[in-house]
């Protein structure tokens, strides 16, 4: 008959005192372990994108890059400078680099940074945002002369909307076809209290400018095919919008109402 053999105290105390050591040093190696993964830089996982601010700058406005993107840990990049070439390249300079002793948290960020980069002369620009020495293409934007003298205007104070230039094709009064003139008046509307967002066009604020052949970038538009007017810009405070109104009835412009039908922002003024 085989006999048990039994450990005696001290051989109990040495076989948990290894175990216990064998434990710690598994525990010390999980530790470094996560330490110096949560002290790389990490990485770049969705982006970067990049939008201009205003969407159609022209030589007056000041640009702005909204930059973005997602990083794979608590470390994201950091904005260092820009620089712009002569050929139109926009660099735009980033790191990824943490604070000393600190540990990046293991968490998936999102980060954003406004880069300003002023006034540029008209042309075609690129934008390459370079995160810790790769360069990553971005977008191309164009920077137009400056289409417009002056914009429409709405006064939050008495609530009229003043339009500069408003082009009105003239019709011929036997075909009602267009005849390929059209006159160019200013304007000024007058908001109706009520439900909707009516003006009404004030007849001793109309009054023609000129004729011209083709219709220019900022004028408000009149189409007699859909009864509406189209203004590409309209200044509310600082901000700017696109705007379309429903013309309601048909009897002379002047003494109709005009319906705010739709709306789009555009940008918001630096000035």
């Amino acid at each position: 008959m085989k006999k048990h053999q039994y450990l005696t105290g001290q051989e109990v105390q040495r076989y948990e005192l290894s175990i216990n050591r064998v434990t710690r040093l598994v525990a010390l190696m999980l530790v470094c372990l996560l330490w110096t993964a949560s002290s790389f830089a990490g990485i770049l996982i969705n982006g970067p994108t990049v939008t201009i601010e205003p969407r159609a700058p022209t030589t007056e406005d000041a640009v702005q890059l909204k930059v973005s993107g997602v990083w794979s840990n608590g470390c994201f990049p950091q904005y260092e400078t820009h620089s712009l070439e002569e050929s139109g390249r926009i660099k735009v300079y980033y790191s990824s680099t943490r604070s000393r002793g600190m540990a990046c948290a293991m968490v998936v960020t999102p980060w954003e940074f406004t880069v300003d980069v002023g006034r540029l002369p008209s042309g075609e620009y690129e934008v390459h945002i370079h995160i810790n020495g790769k360069d990553n293409k971005t977008i191309t934007f164009t920077v137009g002369e400056r289409q417009c003298d002056t914009h429409a205007t709405y006064s939050l104070e008495n609530s009229r909307l003043t339009i500069p230039f408003m082009d009105l094709p003239l019709l011929n009064p036997e075909t009602h076809q267009p005849t390929g003139e059209i006159a160019v008046f200013q304007a000024e509307l007058k908001l109706k209290k009520g439900l909707f967002v009516d003006f009404t066009v004030l007849p001793y604020k109309l009054k023609f400018v000129s004729f011209t052949p083709t219709t220019k970038a900022c004028h408000a538009v009149y189409s007699s095919q859909n009864k509406t007017l189209t203004i590409p810009f309209v200044q509310v405070d600082s901000e700017v919008y696109e705007a379309t109104f429903k013309h309601l009835q048909e009897v002379p412009l002047d003494l109709d109402v005009l319906r705010l039908e739709s709306y789009k922002y555009l940008y918001t003024t630096t000035q």
